[in-house]
């Protein structure tokens, strides 16, 4: 329990080095850490949608593949996600030993880890990244059908004298089926997309005032915060303790089995709320550090998908659209579901309200309307 990480194999990240005053102690193995922290914050915040993506990633670093198969097993790309020790814990079940904090140096935080397990454990609606999708179609899978709602597929197509890129819905059924639609027209239509949804300088400058108004506002709400945690904190040490003086007294299995699982469950409440009152230098406290490339992004969206390669520009649609955009042969985008800060300097830039309702389209209509 002194927070030392003992095995016979140092996991893969870390490696052991002898310390003075410590012995050996898990020290991060580069190039592999920033490897683990980028897989992991990745997924954390969604940039990696399933475990299928990160196996990918991990397939190209030969570091952290098997070598008969040149590929990395799910099983170990499972356990690599879900071990707490990369943010900073110790955990040994095998020997009943409860999660503790670790003395070796974290890789990401344990909010981090928690939103990483939320992920693994949860059917959140995505569009993953199939192994076929390539630098050649960025938007297969994330363009729909509007009529059917399928995910569109695409492939070249060829030609007389040449190969020709096309996207098409592969539904039977669908009005629409197997039409082709040509890739310079539905991402250059996308192009377009994104060009028009740049605010002008006076909406997006007085929009950065208002949101560092908010920030400071929530600097000076902080103090309160950390109050709150505070006495959070207290409560669940507090019912700790009556829940440990009941399992004491406790004679009958099953209660003692409800009891410890009780215990547990408060552990890693009083884990997850000292991560989250402890003081780190990760978080900055300076709005144009913390919001800079977001701040980016919504000045110019164009600019990620001009400069990023695919798993970047794949990003776009997802944060300008929530990862799925229904696209129709006549009509083009149908862009119901832009992000809501967009939305909002759209109808500030056009004069309108923010954030009022939308006008529900369906495939039957003859003109499709492309109002933001």
């Amino acid at each position: 329990m002194s927070g030392y990480a003992i095995c016979s194999k140092s996991p893969i990240g870390y490696r052991y080095k002898k310390l003075e005053g410590q012995g050996k102690t898990l020290v991060p193995d580069e190039p592999r850490a920033s490897i683990v922290r980028e897989v992991l914050e990745n997924l954390a915040s969604g940039r990696f949608s399933s475990q299928i993506e990160v196996k990918r990633h991990l397939d190209r670093f030969p570091d952290f593949t098997d070598k008969s198969t040149g590929t990395m097993r799910y099983q170990r790309v499972r356990e690599l996600l879900e071990q707490p020790i990369y943010a900073g814990y110790l955990r040994g079940p095998r020997w009943n030993i409860p999660l503790i904090k670790g003395k070796h140096e974290p890789l990401v935080s344990y909010e981090t880890h928690e939103r990483v397990l939320k992920r693994l454990n949860s059917n959140w609606p995505v569009a993953p990244v199939r192994k076929d999708t390539h630098e050649d179609f960025p938007l297969r899978g994330i363009v729909t059908c509007a009529c059917c709602g399928r995910a569109m597929t695409a492939a070249w197509s060829t030609g007389r004298n040449r190969r020709y890129p096309y996207y098409f819905c592969q539904n039977k059924v669908c009005e629409q089926g197997r039409k082709s639609i040509r890739k310079e027209r539905i991402e250059g239509e996308f192009e377009a997309l994104q060009s028009s949804l740049r605010p002008d300088k006076a909406v997006y400058t007085a929009f950065h005032e208002k949101l560092r108004d908010l920030w400071d506002t929530r600097v000076l709400r902080e103090a309160e915060h950390q109050q709150s945690l505070n006495a959070e904190l207290a409560h669940v040490e507090r019912k700790s303790a009556q829940v440990m003086e009941r399992l004491m007294l406790a004679d009958s299995p099953p209660l003692i089995a409800a009891y410890e699982e009780q215990v547990r469950k408060l552990h890693t409440q009083k884990i997850a709320l000292q991560e989250k009152l402890a003081p780190t230098a990760e978080t900055p406290l300076d709005f144009e550090q913390t919001y800079r490339t977001a701040m980016e992004f919504i000045e110019n969206p164009q600019r990620i998908w001009v400069s990023s390669r695919l798993p970047g520009r794949r990003i776009v649609p997802k944060l300008l659209f929530g990862g799925r955009l229904p696209y129709h042969r006549i009509g083009g985008y149908r862009t119901d579901g832009i992000a809501q800060p967009f939305k909002a300097l759209a109808a500030i830039q056009a004069g309108e309200p923010a954030g009022g309702p939308g006008r529900t389209r369906t495939c039957n209509q003859t003109v499709m309307s492309r109002r933001l």
